[in-house]
């Protein structure tokens, strides 16, 4: 095959719904037990391992992180070593979208009733649509098994069919069942992480200390 013939670069954009993410690790290679800094995830990492997995070479054109925050006032703690965290993954290139976290009525600090994240799966679709029709990117990997994600994913979809929109593909954690939470009908590609890709994307840091 010569140079003229050989496929182009697939230019890959990755948008990492990282509790989702970090939810799924920590049930598929953890215990509840564990000490909660296990089943972080290094997102440049899970970008490169993923975007990997494809035909080709690729160059990614974009990763971004969307997870949410706790507010300085209510959980200083939690606060203080998502700041470190995302200092991290800036660091490294990643661009982050970070959301106060939202606290229902009756919530207090170790108490049953959790803070919870709002808007997360909003930002991150408007992000990949409007990058897409922008033509940042030709290759979309949606790295979360949340439900709520199928219509951005649609949505990719359609703009491929229409007018030569990007591919897509997913993530789902082997053994996990999350696969069917994604629900694309076989319409995208499910890409994979067995426990070994879990291996060379963990971030066992301890943002706490």
């Amino acid at each position: 095959m010569t140079s003229a013939e050989e496929p182009p670069v697939r230019r890959v954009a990755v948008f990492i719904d990282y509790q989702n993410c970090y939810n799924a690790a920590r049930e598929t290679f953890f215990s509840p037990l564990d000490p909660p800094n296990l089943g972080g995830i290094n997102p440049m990492k899970l970008a490169n391992v993923m975007a990997a997995q494809g035909p080709g070479e690729y160059r990614l054109e974009y990763v971004g992180v969307y997870c949410g925050i706790a507010e300085r006032r209510k959980d200083l703690k939690t606060f203080q070593a998502r700041t470190k965290q995302i200092a991290v993954w800036q660091g490294a290139g990643v661009n982050v979208f970070a959301r106060p976290l939202r606290y229902p009525f009756g919530w207090t600090l170790g108490g049953d009733i959790k803070a919870e994240e709002k808007g997360i799966d909003v930002k991150l679709s408007i992000d990949a649509v409007m990058m897409a029709v922008a033509d940042k990117y030709n290759v979309a990997i949606v790295a979360s098994a949340d439900s709520d994600l199928v219509p951005v994913a649609e949505a990719l979809l359609e703009l491929k069919a229409k007018a030569h929109g990007p591919a897509v593909e997913g993530i789902a954690w082997r053994g996990a069942g999350y696969k069917k939470k994604l629900g694309l009908g076989g319409k995208a590609t499910i890409t994979y992480c067995w426990v070994t890709d879990y291996a060379s994307v963990e971030d066992s840091t301890d943002y706490n200390l």
